[in-house]
């Protein structure tokens, strides 16, 4: 066994070296995630910083080819019967403890625990494996992989490999950490977003917030539901950010893994106003950087992989203003048509359209139908990024 150990170990060279990388990569540990999955023939590796034990997920990376249960895990929010950290609280830090060598199915599960055992037997699980990793912020970092049931669980020296990582993992998250404030490829975003027309949020490759530019402060300060912090966007309604941190989730990982929505949209209602929000994923490339933006030599290298996720603020009274008389020429709108565009752009749904426009919601879907043939979009998350982009926007 010994024998065996020290030849996997020596295999694992460039994992070591994609781990020690992860603190300046413009995708975090992603690679280094991506390169343990097919080391160990995961069906998913998750470096997830929670807000505790059995706290929601913050931010996080993770890679896979079942990121899909994944995101339905945090959809579902199922950390609260997550009995593997129960049972990493209670014993020695730095080690990986897995359902089938050290824990085992449990019996007398709350209806929260049941619900996750439902979720991974659905999902073939036959293990998972979970070492906490650190502190950041005030939350716990842990990383989590499970095997599928076309694989066998966990054996020892698996398990006696992966421990062997830890120590590795802590020192190159510490560096991360230590790192992440002065990540040039941040600093450019940042800079980028600032010139923006539009109000905007930046999130990185594990959804944290980064920036928001003035633009978003100014429209997020008349907001009575949400709070922008100088590390977090805070909101009063825990269902509200719940929403807003699985879309900023799927707008990073689904759209790599699958043919996803292009973007996701989300809807925030206020006395002062409503404002539409619009997930885009970014991946940036240094011929696509417009000129004139301060970026710095050594940027030619800028992004060729999804870095990050940008979030546009849409003032649902002011904002989006839509010039009908460019956007009728440039789809081959209907006048009709180009009426339930301007709402759809700006957020509304089909049976509040159908209230404000007086319509029937049958004939709206009729309209719906159409601009989204004419317009090359299924979606209303696609019109809007398709329409925000075009010349009949005026910012």
């Amino acid at each position: 066994m010994e024998k065996d150990i020290h030849s996997s170990i020596s295999r694992f060279s460039q994992l070591i070296d994609s781990l020690y990388q992860a603190p300046v990569h413009p995708r975090g540990f992603e690679p280094f995630l991506e390169q343990m999955v097919g080391e160990f023939r995961l069906a998913d590796a998750v470096f997830h910083i929670q807000s505790n034990y059995r706290g929601e997920l913050v931010s996080g990376w993770m890679a896979g080819p079942q990121i899909d249960a994944v995101i339905e895990y945090i959809e579902q929010d199922l950390a609260r019967g997550n009995i593997i950290n129960d049972f990493i609280a209670a014993n020695p830090i730095g080690r990986f403890y897995s359902l089938n060598k050290h824990i085992g199915r449990q019996h007398d599960l709350t209806p929260q625990e049941q619900k996750v055992e439902d979720w991974f037997d659905r999902h073939g699980f036959c293990d998972v494996a979970t070492a906490l990793i650190g502190h950041a912020d005030g939350n716990i970092a842990f990383l989590s992989v499970h095997r599928n049931q076309s694989e066998s669980p966990l054996d020892e020296t698996e398990l006696y490999l992966l421990e062997k990582l830890v120590p590795h993992i802590q020192r190159a998250f510490s560096l991360y950490q230590q790192f992440k404030t002065s990540q040039q490829y941040t600093n450019n975003l940042t800079q980028i977003i600032s010139q923006l027309p539009h109000a905007a949020l930046l999130y990185d490759s594990k959804g944290a917030y980064v920036a928001a530019n003035h633009k978003a402060k100014d429209l997020l300060a008349l907001q009575e539901n949400v709070k922008l912090l100088p590390s977090e966007l805070s909101f009063c309604d825990a269902t509200l950010r719940h929403e807003f941190l699985l879309n900023v989730q799927e707008t990073l990982h689904l759209v790599r893994v699958r043919n996803h929505d292009a973007c996701k949209v989300m809807h925030l209602s206020s006395q002062r106003g409503g404002l539409t929000l619009l997930f885009v994923a970014i991946g940036l490339e240094a011929q696509t950087i417009p000129q004139g933006y301060p970026l710095s030599a050594e940027s030619n290298q800028l992004m060729e992989e999804g870095i990050g996720c940008i979030i546009y603020l849409y003032d649902r009274e002011k904002s989006a203003t839509l010039n009908p008389t460019l956007l009728k020429p440039i789809f081959n709108f209907t006048d009709a048509e180009t009426e339930v565009c301007q709402l759809l752009a700006l957020g509304y749904s089909r049976d509040e359209i159908a209230q404000l426009s007086h319509r029937s919601p049958h004939t709206i879907k009729d309209h719906i139908k159409s601009i989204y043939s004419k317009t090359g979009t299924g979606k209303q998350s696609d019109l809007i990024a398709t329409i925000l982009t075009s010349p009949a926007h005026t910012p």
